[in-house]
């Protein structure tokens, strides 16, 4: 049994039951990301980790990632979806980051 992949399974399982009424299409389901903060870098070489702490989405290494920021702090459609509230990065390391 491949666990992180059963793990992911039942996760995004839970996510999808509590973003859907009884009766409601999947097709209704909106696009959800799971993100795994671990100890070590599993990916490799800090790249993931450099691109949670990056302010312009021209500087991350994952497209997909970029996408999704420059879609909520760029597009008119996507910041009214994130309720308008700039997000500020915690650089410090003390839990200073949050919504402005």
């Amino acid at each position: 049994m491949d666990i992180p992949r059963v793990r992911n399974f039942c996760l995004e399982s839970f996510i999808d039951a509590h973003l859907l009424n009884p009766g409601d299409d999947f097709a209704d389901l909106p696009e959800t990301f799971v993100i795994f903060i671990t100890e070590k870098d599993v990916i490799g070489k800090g790249k993931l980790m450099h691109d949670f702490f990056c302010i312009d989405p021209d500087d991350m290494n994952y497209k997909e990632l970029a996408d999704k920021v420059r879609y909520f702090k760029e597009d008119e459609k996507g910041r009214g979806t994130s309720g308008g509230r700039p997000f500020r990065a915690d650089r410090s390391g003390n839990g200073d980051g949050g919504y402005v």
